[in-house]
């Protein structure tokens, strides 16, 4: 299966450890649990978003500039800001809990790129990755490629969204862990963890230190969540981008 190529916008003075660093160069080397099968993420220093598969390719300059310094809390949604918890303590805490990637979301403010862009890159990047646009009655743009694994393994996903509403860019990525609801808001209480609106019964949210020129976080799914399996979804609410979806 082609590969989607992720690279982002790294800036100076990052946490050392880094989480996201640490989360990414997992991924990399396909060690359990964070394996993502399509998906190939890194760091760039050119300031830029750069996404693309096969002759495909979208880079988006985020117009909100941001320095691992600049704040103490990260934007989540509008509304929502959480203080990134110790950098050391979240790695040990997904090191102990985490047991898969559920999704990679990359969200890309309509400020920051606009709507004719998008629709040819994702006309362009259909030819090479399958991808699911979601008919859900939002406002913005959302469009999955699920990498469904082995048998028996958990399915995963990469969620596109030309944003329409959100004011900033965002990057996140959501892991499925071993521990109810009741142990994460322990863990991470406010403002170390949140819930953005409506993802109350599904995702913890919490705050990347930050190492990108956009904010970033992780989705913390609990294990009693019932979260539906991705390939559900789309086919039950999405629509097969560039050919008929199968019945």
């Amino acid at each position: 299966m082609t590969r989607l190529s992720l690279q982002l916008p790294a800036v100076p003075g990052a946490a050392d450890p880094d989480p996201l660093a640490w989360l990414l160069a997992a991924m990399r080397t396909g060690r359990p649990p964070f394996r993502h099968c399509a998906l190939d993420a890194g760091f760039a220093g050119t300031g830029a978003i750069r996404l693309g598969a096969g002759d495909a390719w979208l880079e988006i300059v985020p117009a909100a500039e941001r320095s691992a310094s600049s704040a103490a809390t990260v934007p989540i949604v509008p509304g929502l800001a959480l203080t990134p918890p110790d950098p050391e303590s979240l790695i040990d805490c997904l090191t102990a809990r985490a047991e898969a990637i559920d999704h990679v979301g990359i969200s890309l403010s309509q400020r920051d790129l606009d709507g004719a862009a998008w629709e040819d890159f994702i006309a362009r990047l259909a030819a090479f990755l399958p991808a699911w646009r979601l008919e859900i009655g939002s406002a913005n743009d959302i469009v999955m490629i699920v990498c469904e694994g082995a048998e028996g393994e958990r399915a995963a996903a990469i969620e596109l969204v030309h944003d329409r509403t959100a004011p900033f860019s965002s990057v996140h990525l959501c892991l499925a862990m071993g521990c109810d609801r009741a142990e994460l808001e322990a863990r991470l209480p406010p403002p170390l963890g949140g819930a953005k609106p409506g993802d109350e019964p599904f995702f913890r949210s919490v705050a990347l230190p930050p190492s990108l020129a956009v904010p970033a976080y992780l989705d913390l799914a609990f294990s009693d969540g019932e979260m539906t399996p991705w390939p559900a979804i789309v086919r039950a609410m999405g629509k097969r981008i560039g050919r008929a979806a199968p019945r």
